[in-house]
């Protein structure tokens, strides 16, 4: 797909795109939250900066 086919998909088909298999799956997650359709179930830029922190914690541990 070229740009504008996913800027279409994304906005008018509701699809996303393939999140890679060797993403971690924390991240994976985080993803998936951020892409819910209704906006109620996204998560605040205060949990997101809570999850990342987290995730950051685990790759300097």
């Amino acid at each position: 797909m070229d740009r504008m086919q996913v800027i279409e998909a994304v906005g008018s088909e509701n699809r996303r795109l393939d999140i890679p298999k060797e993403v971690d799956p924390l991240v994976a997650r985080i993803i998936q939250k951020c892409w819910q359709n209704n906006p109620e179930a996204r998560p605040s830029f205060a949990e997101l900066i809570a999850e990342l922190k987290h995730l950051q914690r685990l790759v300097i541990s």
